[in-house]
């Protein structure tokens, strides 16, 4: 055997050692009871945290179940576990402040969005629910927003971010597309390290007349050559139906400020500086933003200039991804593809192909699966297997039917409890029965009574504690048939049980002579005619103790009285199944000890067929074996 490969974690993979003790996990994690009750207990845990941020009962917990642990497959084969999916639910939940249960397949799309954008779904839920979205559509227009993203090579997270910042502004002006036209710009502004925020607030300046043609007129005094911030009302159309275009107008503007100094590099004019600083002052933006756009937007006009695109009919947005993706090196612009570094005049049409299809809209579901790593993945496959059965255990009717169960009988006790039982009224008899016992130890220590006195009434303390206790006993035995009963739990005999342990009172009924054993209708104790449970040690001198002698006697009548003192051992081999520790206590019983000497009595004279003076010995032989 070679040694083990190393992952970027360290642990060991490719080995068969590893392989089977895997897939022995994945097994142990379907079938051992231990496994089930571990996920049974996380999802009832998760789901009454739910519930109780809900401010719900138990009503809606069968149906929250079955929608969380739906989605246990989708979440862990994206590397996430349980706690993603409470997490998921609870934040909507609250963001929303409405008790919404989210479907099985929408944890997957929030979650795939989530790990894809680095935004939470209480985050994405509360952005889209503020413009007027469901929150079903929240995960989907994310989506949107990511492959406009990746469409022209900029930080999916970044513009995620600038959009979720900024979906109030979709309440205030008209996007071309809606949130792809809001994605757009934030895309542009992610380019162009700048904070849209900034050309939103200039928006909402030139939104009224006033403000339109105000800027307008200052721009023209300031010498601006684009000509649509310079007509009021096209800055008021841009502004109200298009904040993206006005915001590339803006762009397109600072250009003109902007050159290629000797070094390669690009620069603000010397002379230019003062003037895009009072064009800042007139358009309320920041004077570093406008810097940003001015450089920004060169370097990718000169990057556009400069790319010798091949036969390919690329459009703005293919051109603007190679842009994107190149930086300028040792005076030229070079881009990494193909694991090659190639100056954009070098591409060619199969480094084309594979920059577009790195560019090509995709679900989130896919791109967050293909953004693991090869061992978050290997693990995320591995964890997809586990635990399948328990978790589809716990979102059944059985699993929770299970859980209904544990929690009903578990309550039994509580209820069976009579109330002289309560703390309140036990604390009240151990102070009564505190105050006795000290009067009658105080009283006999002072002489105040006579210890006999003292004596006697220490023993009617104890007497009336002894009371107590066989009354609430017999009672909470009552109370718990009663209760199994409501339960639909047959516990009759388990009550005849309790009451013969416990007092040994049994009401009297006939005995039944079954072959070769003796059972008695409250004995409890089932058996077949053919066990012999009854073998007798020193038979013999039994058997003469009953009987006197083995001679021949006379039929004589004696009214004298006769004691007769008999020692015996009983050895009590008991059938497969029967407890013999309960025989034992049933032999104690004084009306089967009763039922035994009956039954012997009437043996050894055949119930009265056969003659009182034979002999003892061929008497009982005729009933039962001796040992």
């Amino acid at each position: 055997m070679g040694k083990k490969r190393k992952g970027d974690d360290g642990s060991a993979i490719g080995s068969m050692n590893d392989i089977i003790k895997s897939w022995k996990e994945i097994l142990d994690s379907n079938i051992l009871p231990s496994n089930m009750l571990k996920v049974l207990d996380e999802v009832d845990k998760s789901a009454h945290n739910v519930l109780t941020s809900f401010g719900q009962g138990r009503e809606m917990i069968e149906g929250l179940k079955q929608s969380m642990t739906g989605a246990v497959d989708a979440i862990k084969l994206l590397g996430g576990t349980w706690k993603d999916i409470e997490g998921m639910q609870m934040g909507v939940s609250e963001t929303l402040g409405r008790n919404l249960v989210l479907s099985s397949k929408s944890y997957e799309g929030l979650y795939a969005t989530s790990k894809v954008t680095g935004a939470s779904a209480k985050e994405m839920v509360s952005s889209f629910k503020d413009a007027g979205f469901s929150a079903y559509d929240a995960a989907s227009k994310m989506g949107d927003v990511v492959n406009v993203a990746r469409e022209v090579g900029v930080n999916a997270q970044a513009v995620s971010s600038k959009v979720l910042g900024n979906m109030d502004a979709l309440n205030k002006f008209n996007f071309e597309g809606g949130v792809q036209g809001l994605a757009k710009m934030a895309a542009q502004a992610t380019m162009l390290r700048i904070d849209m925020n900034k050309t939103l607030e200039f928006a909402n300046k030139v939104y009224n007349p006033e403000g339109a043609i105000e800027t307008a007129a200052a721009l023209q005094r300031l010498g601006v050559a684009q000509s649509d911030l310079l007509d009021p009302l096209r800055l008021m159309d841009l502004s109200q139906n298009d904040p993206t275009e006005l915001q590339n107008q803006v762009v397109k503007m600072t250009q003109q400020f902007v050159k290629l100094n000797d070094a390669g590099n690009f620069e603000i004019m010397k002379g230019s500086k003062r003037q895009l600083q009072e064009i800042a002052t007139a358009m309320n933006i920041p004077y570093e933003t406008l810097t940003k756009m001015a450089l920004g937007s060169a370097e990718l006009d000169d990057k556009m200039k400069k790319i010798r695109f091949p036969t390919l009919n690329l459009t703005d947005e293919q051109k603007t991804l190679i842009a994107n993706m190149s930086e300028m090196k040792d005076g030229s612009y070079k881009i990494e593809v193909g694991g090659q570094t190639k100056s954009i005049t070098e591409l060619n049409d199969k480094d084309i192909e594979l920059l577009e299809k790195a560019a090509e809209p995709i679900t989130m579901e896919e791109l967050a699966k293909n953004q693991l790593s090869t061992l978050e993945d290997i693990k995320a496959n591995t964890n997809f297997m586990k635990e399948k059965v328990p978790y589809a255990l716990a979102g059944s009717k059985a699993g929770q039917a299970v859980l209904e169960t544990g929690r009903k009988v578990s309550g039994i006790a509580a209820k069976a409890l009579p109330e002289e039982l309560s703390i309140k009224n036990l604390t009240k008899g151990i102070n009564s029965v505190t105050d006795d016992v000290t009067d009658a130890l105080k009283g006999m220590a002072n002489n105040t009574i006579t210890i006999s006195e003292g004596l006697e009434k220490l023993t009617g303390v104890f007497t009336k504690g002894g009371d107590f206790v066989e009354k609430t006993w017999n009672k909470t035995i009552g109370n718990l048939g009663t209760e199994f009963d409501n339960l639909g739990i047959n516990v009759k005999e388990l009550n005849k049980l309790f009451n013969n342990i416990t007092d040994g009172k049994t009401t009297a009924k006939p005995v039944k002579q079954t072959g070769d054993f003796i059972s008695t209708p409250n004995a409890d104790i089932q058996l077949l005619p053919q066990d012999t449970i009854f073998a007798m040690t020193k038979g013999e001198e039994f058997l003469k103790g009953l009987g006197g002698n083995n001679k021949e006697t006379t039929n004589t009548t004696s009214s004298s009285t006769m004691e007769v003192n008999l020692n015996h051992t009983i050895t009590v081999n008991a059938p497969s199944g029967v407890d013999t520790q309960q025989l034992v206590l049933a032999l104690k019983n004084e009306e089967i000890k009763q039922s035994i000497i009956q039954s012997i009595m009437k043996g050894m004279t055949n119930d009265g067929r056969t003659s009182s003076n034979s002999n003892p010995q061929q008497r009982m032989n005729s009933f039962m074996n001796l040992a």
